[in-house]
């Protein structure tokens, strides 16, 4: 049994060394001066480096048919608000980054998800923040309020469901204009869901499973915001549900 110790323990570091090298991590970045390449030129999806190795490999999430009849929302538009968005907060090589694609806002409410588990700055939108790794090592995750996604709906609905597609160890706060005064009030904190890349919520197996808002509101517009994360933050499709208001 002494014998064969020495062989058993070689054994465990030989696969424990390939379970580190199978994590995949991000590209070093470019320096700031070079333009950020487009989606168009969009490598195959690679995993994001926000996790620890080994990293888990969870299952794809599948395009199962809706939950619920509640119809989808008319969105009139996307806008892009506050501080830059696809700016590297800082030009020190980062293993968490990919390629850092450029997408167009209106992305992140065409109906379609990026693929489960897919590096997240490359098809969402994503934005970084200078002070994110000296926070994350303090313990104080508290996201920077000065960037917003807004989405100007149609009409004014009546919002029951929700559907985020986003970087999986963040939590995002998604609020609603009120109609009278036209300020922002939280309706749905986005919870993280580790695991690596793009992670759909409330369910990150199945894309078509809808959150049921925690309360009804009659609303014109929405907008998204990370509330708390490693400053590394994207989202790629947000889906709302509700019917039309008489107001």
């Amino acid at each position: 049994m002494r014998g064969r110790l020495p062989l058993l323990l070689l054994l465990m570091t030989v696969a424990g060394t390939l379970a580190l090298a199978a994590c995949t991590v991000g590209a070093t970045p470019e320096p700031l001066s070079t333009p950020m390449p487009t989606a168009s030129a969009a490598a195959a999806p690679v995993a994001n480096a926000d996790c620890s190795c080994p990293c888990p490999i969870p299952a794809s999430a599948q395009a199962h048919a809706p939950t619920s009849t509640v119809p989808a929302v008319s969105v009139a538009g996307v806008k892009l608000t506050g501080q830059p968005f696809f700016v590297r907060a800082t030009d020190e090589p980062d293993i968490r980054r990919c390629q850092g694609l450029v997408v167009a806002a209106e992305t992140v409410t065409d109906g379609t998800f990026v693929s489960a588990q897919q590096c997240w700055d490359e098809g969402a939108v994503w934005w970084e923040e200078a002070a994110a790794e000296t926070s994350w090592e303090s313990g104080d995750l508290v996201a920077a309020a000065d960037r917003w996604i807004e989405i100007e709906l149609a009409r004014t609905y009546t919002l029951r469901e929700a559907v985020v597609q986003a970087d999986n160890n963040d939590a995002y706060l998604l609020s609603y204009r009120d109609l009278e005064t036209g300020g922002w009030l939280p309706l749905w904190t986005v919870p993280p869901a580790y695991s690596f890349g793009m992670v759909t919520r409330p369910d990150p197996l199945d894309n078509g499973k809808r959150q049921a808002l925690p309360m009804i509101v009659a609303t014109d517009a929405v907008r998204l915001e990370a509330e708390f994360g490693d400053g590394t933050y994207s989202v790629s499709e947000v889906q709302l549900f509700g019917e039309p208001s008489n107001d």
